[in-house]
């Protein structure tokens, strides 16, 4: 975190990728006037060229207000992307559109030593219970995809569903916390397909197509997310980073 001229780091959680908490508060020193802060997460792994460990979320702060808490969601270049100098500046704000969501940080800003063990529960509690609904309608032109079967995958910041092992995990109610990479960001899925043209035609046919999320896996929306990402990917290159 750099508050002013001071930069001050938390300590280091090894073997956590979601839900990540900082139970010792960070101690540091600023001036009354100081209202513009950084906050940046960094994978704690050095990268494959045994350089410096990439940063894996940024965000400023314009105007801080003490004992106020920020939900901060941090969109840049995709991870591990082959273009990863473009994917920094995205990353970094130099760069837009930036085009993947990289995660949420929330953090609070007041004369805290201690971290109170029912901060994190009363953060989860803030989260809305929420369905997605998505309509897309015919009429849309991607002339580089043409002749392609692809998808349309929709994807809202902070959230998440689980896959078939996760959701079995889940419906036993026995307070389980499936494994992290049984989830998918991606919330809906509109298979289609382009024709020679570059026109997008979805696979039932019609001029529109709607789907939702299940009610019985409701989203757990954080607040501040106000908008979503929709990718176009090839049937079979998903894995791939999407470039539409």
């Amino acid at each position: 975190v750099t508050l002013g001229n001071k930069t001050e780091q938390s300590q280091v959680i090894n073997g956590v990728s979601n839900h990540v908490e900082w139970h010792e508060a960070i101690k540091i020193s600023a001036h009354v006037i100081d209202r513009v802060a950084t906050v940046r997460v960094f994978n704690n792994a050095t990268n494959d060229h045994g350089g410096e460990k990439e940063m894996l979320c940024r965000a400023a702060i314009t105007d801080l207000r003490h004992g106020t808490e920020y939900w901060l969601h941090c969109y840049g270049g995709a991870v591990n992307a082959p273009k990863r100098d473009t994917a920094m500046e995205m990353l970094r704000g130099l760069k837009r559109p930036q085009s993947t969501y990289r995660g949420t940080i929330v953090i609070h800003f007041g004369h805290v030593q201690q971290v109170p063990r029912s901060y994190f529960q009363k953060l989860q509690e803030k989260r809305i219970s929420a369905v997605l609904a998505v309509r897309m309608h015919y009429g849309c032109y991607f002339k580089s995809l043409a002749g392609k079967q692809v998808a349309v995958l929709v994807q809202l910041a902070g959230c998440r569903l689980p896959d078939f092992r996760a959701a079995k995990e889940l419906s036993r109610n026995d307070g389980s916390n499936p494994d992290p990479r049984h989830y998918n960001r991606n919330l809906l899925s509109f298979p289609g397909n382009i024709d020679e043209t570059g026109l997008l035609h979805f696979a039932s046919g019609a001029t529109y197509t709607e789907r939702k999320t299940l009610k019985e896996f409701p989203l757990a929306v954080p607040p501040n997310a106000l908008h979503a990402y929709f990718y176009i990917v090839v049937n079979g290159a998903e894995s791939d980073h999407p470039t539409v």
